[in-house]
């Protein structure tokens, strides 16, 4: 990149510093359940409005799903803004908490969309900057059903930046592809003393369901997760269960994998269904995300991106990784490059544990901040301007398609 323009984006950042650390302030201190997330939505609206931000609301069909666009033909680069929070803390553990750091998320997603403003009023590049509302990352995955909706079909690149704790950045790794099902046993109900032989258990099939998930677990593949819940075991115990629940989440590194084994899942449930008397039925409790898909060339870039950025201790992931997120389905239709970037602390705590929750705002999370603005500004302008990364892009965009 020419020093002129180097110059430029990191006057451009400094000029957006302010309004990124006020958004992570303001939504970290109103914390929102997924889909229901008016508070975020509202703020950085009103502010990319305002900038001259064309907004495309309920996107997708979501009601806190949107899509805010500045500047005209491609690239066009997404950036993956999320705003839900988590349940589960303060002293009756029942309040909202961003201890994920998703209210640092749409900050810098916030920043990174203004200092591209600036560059493109500028006339230093063109291209489309589009800001992507993303709900409910923490449960349903609103990034699921955009990506069905062919929100991010016409996109050439997709970023997202995520806080951790630790003090490296590390670029690019797996997210497992993942499946949430919910089966359901039906029974017959009847007096479990006085005529048990008139009643069909149906806990007793979902218990057997989890012995059949259990012999299953020796013979999987060692990147397999398997893991479930009952939700329903019955009304009262003297009475013979006529419906019963479980819950599972199937996690594998491809979604090939995923896909066989949820086969074998529902081969579980009817032989429960044969042992008991019982029948089944299930249905998806969340929406299923894909497995990440990176490359190394747009992977590098970002560490240098990164680098620039003068955040020092950067490294491309090799893991697989051991959680699941819907930036894995937005991989499979558009170029991703998906970083988490310690906030500094080492003292163990990580996202989703309360104490974490100091760290997603507050200096540290401000200093960084400012890292991952410059970062993704940087490579979204190396991808306005230079005709070798744009080339790169469109390659890799060609071989999703391929391989879909």
């Amino acid at each position: 990149m020419e020093a002129n323009l180097k110059e430029r984006v990191n006057e451009a950042v400094e000029a957006v510093q302010q309004a990124a650390i006020d958004a992570t302030h303001a939504i970290y201190l109103h914390p929102e359940p997924g889909d229901h997330e008016t508070f975020a939505v509202s703020y950085l609206t009103d502010i990319l409005r305002t900038a001259g931000f064309t907004i495309k609301e309920n996107l997708a069909g979501l009601p806190t799903a949107f899509e805010a666009d500045y500047g005209s033909g491609h690239p066009r680069i997404a950036l993956l803004a999320e705003y839900d929070a988590l349940p589960g803390y303060g002293p009756n553990k029942d309040q909202w908490g961003h201890a994920c750091g998703h209210n640092w998320i749409a900050g810098n997603c916030l920043g990174t969309a203004l200092a591209m403003k600036k560059l493109i009023d500028e006339k230093m590049i063109s291209g489309t900057i589009c800001f992507m509302g993303c709900p409910a990352e923490e449960s349903t995955g609103g990034k699921v059903t955009m990506t069905e909706q062919g929100c991010f079909d016409d996109m050439d690149l997709a970023m997202q930046i995520h806080i951790t704790n630790g003090n490296e950045a590390m670029v690019g790794g797996g997210a497992l592809a993942f499946n949430g099902i919910e089966f359901t046993f039906h029974g017959v109900a009847s007096h479990a003393a006085a005529a048990p032989e008139k009643g069909i258990n149906a806990l007793d099939a979902c218990y057997l369901m989890f012995n059949g998930v259990n012999a299953l677990r020796q013979h999987v593949p060692s990147d397999v997760k398997l893991h479930g819940i009952i939700v329903n075991g019955g009304a009262a115990p003297n009475i013979v269960p006529a419906e019963a629940a479980s819950r599972w989440e199937i996690r594998a590194e491809k979604r090939s994998t995923v896909d066989a084994l949820e086969k074998r899942f529902f081969d579980i449930a009817q032989g429960a269904c044969l042992m008991t008397g019982a029948t089944y039925s299930w249905r998806y409790f969340e929406n299923k995300f894909d497995n990440c898909i990176n490359f190394d060339s747009l992977d590098r870039l970002m560490v240098d991106a990164i680098h620039t950025s003068g955040y020092t201790n950067v490294k491309v992931s090799t893991d697989a990784g051991a959680g699941s997120t819907d930036v894995g389905n937005v991989s499979q239709v558009c170029p991703t490059v998906h970083v988490n970037m310690g906030v500094g602390n080492m003292d163990g705590y990580t996202c989703h544990e309360e104490p974490f929750l100091q760290y997603t705002d507050g200096k540290g999370a401000y200093e960084i901040l400012r890292n991952a603005i410059y970062a993704q500004t940087y490579l979204s302008v190396e991808a306005c301007t230079d005709a070798a990364v744009r080339q790169m892009l469109a390659e890799a965009k060609g071989q999703l398609k391929q391989d879909a």
